[in-house]
């Protein structure tokens, strides 16, 4: 990454005082060539000045070099996540395919934080950040990477997964960044994205690209949350029920073990009291095993959703 060139992209003027003069020897060098007597003098000087504004205006990024990097360093981040909790594509949810969340961080409390409006009318600044949402059966798993570009040092990733069950919903925060394009004030409307556990903390947020598709999104995320949320709770009484079934008629097969054998009970023999309840654990314990081999697998048809993509698509070079 080249911090040099991108933290000049954010403090350096415009056009520099060098570039400047580069400029204007350029437009005085074509002046001269329209006259034959200075035409020679013309041409050498046009060549000098476009030599020099070139030269020094390549001491800082641009803004396709900025959104190039971003990208660079965010486009694997579900293959990473897949990596990483062993999780691939057969275990995703048919219906809520994974999410991929991109945006400049507007945080002004980060350290050497910076701001600029690039010329193609985008709100920029120094850091960064990624993330993938992969949607499973019976978990959420986030895998994210904040990072500045203008300082190495500060590449973190972050990877954490939350049951259903545990989570509440997720939303779309409305904010304004107050900044300044040159020596006027802008204001910048930012979109960020909050996921929320069932106690109504949020457990995880970032500023986002906001596009056509961003609330269809949420709306798709808290709908899957709260089927499967509905779905395992039933799958787990239903579990519960069927263990204590088989409790019971284990019990109840005891009890008629000991009625049948006490009459025929030798006098040096142990009596069958104390041996059935062990014989008792040892057949639930096969039981509930039994009962988790045999649970249900959703087809995840029951969840309705469009397949989301918070990133905002109206113009590739854009990053919100």
């Amino acid at each position: 990454m080249e911090t040099k060139r991108n933290l000049n992209y954010f403090i350096a003027p415009p056009i520099s005082i060098a570039t400047l003069i580069g400029l204007i020897i350029s437009v005085v060098a074509i002046v001269l060539i329209f006259f034959p007597s200075t035409r020679i003098i013309g041409i050498i000087a046009l060549i000098i000045g476009l030599g020099i504004a070139v030269f020094t205006s390549g001491g800082k990024a641009t803004d396709t070099d900025i959104e190039f990097q971003a990208v660079e360093f965010t486009k694997d981040l579900e293959e990473d996540s897949m990596k990483k909790n062993e999780v691939y594509e057969k275990n995703f949810l048919k219906t809520m395919k994974p999410l991929h969340l991109t945006g400049f961080d507007f945080d002004e409390s980060l350290p050497d934080f910076h701001y600029r409006r690039g010329r193609d009318g985008t709100h920029r600044t120094n850091y960064y950040m990624g993330a993938s949402l992969i949607f499973t059966s019976e978990k959420v798993y986030i895998y994210s990477r904040h990072f500045s570009l203008t300082d190495e040092s500060h590449n973190e990733v972050n990877s954490v997964s939350y049951k259903y069950s545990d989570l509440s919903h997720s939303e779309l925060e409305e904010r304004t960044f107050k900044g300044k394009a040159g020596k006027l004030d802008v204001d910048v409307p930012l979109h960020i994205f909050k996921l929320f556990n069932s106690a109504g903390e949020c457990v995880f947020k970032m500023y986002i690209n906001y596009g056509a598709d961003s609330d269809l999104a949420v709306e798709n995320v808290n709908r899957t949350i709260n089927v499967r949320s509905e779905e395992l709770r039933k799958l787990a009484e239903e579990k519960a029920r069927k263990i204590e079934e088989f409790r019971a008629k284990v019990a109840k097969e005891a009890e008629e073990d000991r009625k049948k054998a006490k009459p025929q009970q030798p006098k040096n023999e142990e009596p069958a009291s104390s041996i059935i309840p062990e014989n008792i654990e040892e057949s639930v314990s096969a039981a509930e095993e039994v009962v988790s081999a045999e649970e249900p697998v959703f087809s995840d048809e029951s969840v309705s959703a469009e397949e989301p993509d918070l990133s905002d698509k109206s113009d590739p070079a854009e990053d919100e």
